[in-house]
């Protein structure tokens, strides 16, 4: 079994136009997924797929692999699910294997501590589910459907805590279970706005930050996007926060002790999973450093 990471950017954003390879926090936005996915300690191939010469020209800068796709007429109007789609097709037929897991990272969220991708995978192989993704906590919840030009009416008004919003966007699934389930919509924008349409299943999630907002779609997003990364993940360490992360047992270590005790209720592990958990955990003495974090 392999994990691979799948970055879509196209070359042609309208509400920020040419947002994928603006700078941001010092290098071009694309660049923070691209270091995040190869910084990671399960991931082993990073591909970049684009419409895009320049977008393909940073993504190999940085040590990713670019898939090109076609150029589509309707391409303003497609979803992310095609090229999704094409660049699956694309990787199953490179390595030609029962099972590959994609890391599906969408290049205007980067807003990911060092081991959110990791503790991810973790949690995908641990439960033994289809698909997870991260998800926001929100403690109180008041939506408002608009009736009129300047008329709502209430819609939500939850204070339960049990109401979840979109995290940065990635996903972690299988290819073939990609693949199974959204190669026979019709992948528009359009079609994708109506959550009728979405795969009729519950998806596992992993709790992130409330200030690890989704989007840095427009320039006010943007920029405060620039604000939220650097003050609460880089700290004026730019890329190396990541780097670290990858050599740092003990980091990683008291993930993986962090995520067992939350999550020791359900042990599902697959055959596939536990050899996957175990040659991570056996690159060092994962049992001993656990063992001294807990005496601390």
């Amino acid at each position: 079994m392999s994990v691979v990471a799948i970055i879509p950017a196209r070359g042609g954003s309208k509400r920020l136009p040419r947002k994928n390879i603006k700078e941001f926090c010092g290098i071009p936005l694309i660049a923070w997924s691209i270091i995040q996915a190869k910084n990671s300690r399960f991931i082993s191939e990073v591909f970049v797929t684009t419409d895009d010469d320049e977008i393909e020209e940073v993504a190999i800068s940085y040590g990713a692999k670019v898939i090109r796709r076609p150029e589509w007429s309707d391409v303003d109007s497609c979803s992310a699910v095609r090229p999704l789609l094409h660049a699956c097709d694309y990787i199953k037929n490179i390595y030609n294997e029962e099972s590959v897991v994609g890391v599906f990272m969408l290049p205007t969220a980067p807003i990911n501590k060092p081991s959110d991708i990791d503790s991810g995978l973790y949690l995908y192989f641990k439960l033994g589910v289809d698909m997870i993704r991260p998800l926001i906590q929100q403690r109180e919840v008041a939506l408002f459907e608009q009736t009129g030009k300047y008329f709502a009416r209430a819609f939500i008004n939850d204070k339960s805590g049990m109401m979840y919003s979109q995290g940065p966007g990635w996903t972690i699934t299988s290819i073939d279970w990609y693949l199974h389930f959204y190669s026979h919509i019709n992948n528009s924008d359009s079609y994708l706005d109506d959550i009728s349409n979405w795969p009729k299943r519950e998806v596992s999630f992993y709790p992130v930050e409330s200030w690890q907002f989704p989007d840095t779609d427009t320039e006010i997003e943007f920029k405060l996007g620039e604000l939220i990364f650097e003050q609460f993940i880089l700290k004026g360490r730019g890329k190396a926060i990541y780097e670290e992360y990858k050599i740092n047992d003990i980091i990683y270590a008291e993930m993986v002790r962090k995520l067992d005790k939350e999550y020791s209720y359900r042990d599902t592990f697959s055959k596939e999973a536990v050899e996957i958990i175990n040659r991570k955990n056996n690159e060092f003495d994962i049992s001993k450093i656990i063992g001294n974090l807990n005496q601390q």
